[in-house]
């Protein structure tokens, strides 16, 4: 009898059935938790949501909103005296390595990047013709060259116009010259030699709360060093998804030779309805340590007519400041960027920063939005301006006075046309000036809550080359502009637990 041979098949086939059942319950299970963790995640609130302050939105989990919007804003701005890069600024600037770069070089000393703005007086109309240092010291006729322009935007945010020496070249149109490249550059400015044109006094200007912590900006780290500044300056990322600007009325007034009228002066009233206003006037009598009466009457009167804060130049040396119903009045910052070297009072300013504390609501987010429009139209019609005066800048920059003799020529032939353009800027700033206060008003805005915080520090021209001022400097200019006491009195405005001090003391000026 024959036994049946063993099935040698069967045993490894038994082993593949029973790897295949436990792979399947396997993959069921694999599948059953994914589905499990997905359906969970998608209805909880993400852990990264919650860091970011996104609010998760119920129609959709990968939707989300903007982070919430602060409840205040800081606008943190520094105050500098006159800024001049014509005459023998321009010799030097020339005979360093540098080139146009030079007159700013000692700026990073100041710590820029710790400011949303720097503001400052520029004394020079910015004209394409070059006139000689000899010949800009004979006749105290300046005219500063557009080439500077590529840097000083670096440092340089706002910029007054209102002074006795922006009309030095109006027979190339030089006022309208200098608007034009400012623009070009992203230069914001204000005001006019000729306060009779009452529609330019003022201006609302909408300085940008930038990010601070972007360390690729040269101004952040001075290890990068100056000559990398064009690649550095307009990068970096913002931190924040929203940009915030925060819109500021300044007003230059010109008094050298003239105090303003009641009509100029009530532009200050205006403004102050519905904006932080700063005046910054220019006048009184040069090389003075102290304002006469004159002027402390006339910045007093600043104040009580709206203004927040009055900011002067012009004596080209330090004068006094103080305390008027509540507001700070700089009297004279002095010299900041200057070439005037023969005495210590012209080679120092004092420095004033001026912090900015709005509370974030409804009617300063409408005030925002205002501010936006109507200022946003001017850079419309300054962008689409095409002017003749850009085809004589390459021309008219040559050092060389025989030459230049020949150019001015040119540029005097050209004034009929320039003189159409400088019209049409006018109308423009016009439009500019009056869209602001007719919004406002239309809008029923009110005036923002706000307090400022101030600060000082000096600088020192000491060497050829504006920078911060060594421990003796500082300490001097301080003593001349009385701060102990102003920055006393301020602070107490700004912190009513401390003890009580003369709030409206006039100070001895």
């Amino acid at each position: 009898m024959f036994k049946k041979p063993p099935n040698k098949t069967s045993k490894p086939f038994n082993i593949a059935v029973i790897f295949i059942i436990i792979g399947t319950f396997f993959l069921v299970g694999t599948l059953g938790f994914a589905f499990y963790n997905a359906n969970l995640i998608s209805n909880s609130p993400k852990i990264t949501s919650q860091v970011a302050g996104i609010v998760e939105s119920k129609s959709s989990s990968f939707s989300s909103s903007k982070p919430p919007k602060p409840y205040k804003l800081n606008l943190k701005t520094m105050f500098f005296g006159n800024t001049f890069w014509g005459r023998y600024i321009d010799d030097w600037a020339k005979l360093s390595p540098l080139k146009e770069k030079y007159p700013f070089s000692g700026l990073n000393t100041l710590e820029r990047y710790k400011y949303d703005a720097w503001i400052s007086g520029m004394e020079c109309p910015i004209t394409s013709t070059y006139r000689s240092s000899k010949l800009q010291d004979s006749d105290l006729k300046f005219s500063c060259l557009p080439e500077y322009l590529p840097e000083a935007k670096n440092w340089l945010d706002v910029l007054s116009l209102a002074n006795n020496h922006t009309d030095n070249m109006e027979e190339v149109n030089g006022f309208d010259q200098t608007k034009k490249y400012l623009s070009e550059n992203k230069i914001a400015y204000f005001g006019h030699f000729d306060n009779a044109k009452v529609d330019e006094i003022c201006k609302v200007i909408n300085l940008e709360i930038k990010d601070k912590s972007v360390e690729n900006n040269f101004r952040n780290n001075p290890n990068i060093g100056l000559e990398n500044s064009d690649k550095f300056a307009n990068t970096g990322s913002n931190v924040n998804s929203d940009k915030y600007f925060v819109p500021i009325a300044f007003c230059g007034y010109h008094n050298v030779f003239k105090l303003p009228t009641e009509l100029e002066l009530a532009q200050i009233s205006e403004y102050s309805k519905y904006w932080p206003t700063v005046i910054m006037p220019h006048g009184g009598a040069e090389y003075t340590a102290k304002p006469d009466s004159l002027k402390t009457n006339l910045y007093r009167q600043m104040i009580e007519l709206g203004a927040d804060a009055v900011i002067g130049d012009h004596p080209h040396s330090v004068q006094s400041t103080e305390v008027w119903q509540d507001k700070l009045i700089v009297y004279s910052l002095g010299n900041f960027m200057f070439d005037q070297q023969t005495r210590q009072d012209v080679r120092q300013s004092l420095a004033v920063g001026a912090e900015f504390e709005l509370e974030f609501d409804q009617n300063l987010e409408k005030l925002m939005e205002i501010s936006q429009k109507c200022t946003n139209f001017e850079n419309n019609l300054t962008s689409t301006k095409k002017e003749n005066i850009s085809s004589q800048k390459s021309e008219n920059s040559q050092p060389n006075s025989q030459v230049n003799s020949q150019k001015d020529e040119q540029n005097n032939s050209n004034s009929q046309v320039q003189n159409s353009q400088q019209k049409n800027g006018q109308k423009n700033e016009k439009i500019n000036s009056q869209s602001c206060l007719e919004m406002a008003k239309k809008e029923k805005i009110t005036k923002p809550k706000f307090k400022i915080k101030y600060e000082a520090t000096a600088t020192d021209s000491t060497g050829k080359l504006t920078k911060k001022a060594s421990p003796e400097v500082l300490k001097n200019v301080l003593n001349l502009a009385n701060w102990a006491k102003t920055k006393a009195i301020l602070d107490q405005i700004n912190d009513k637990t401390k003890p009580n001090l003369p709030l409206k003391d006039p100070q001895s000026t």
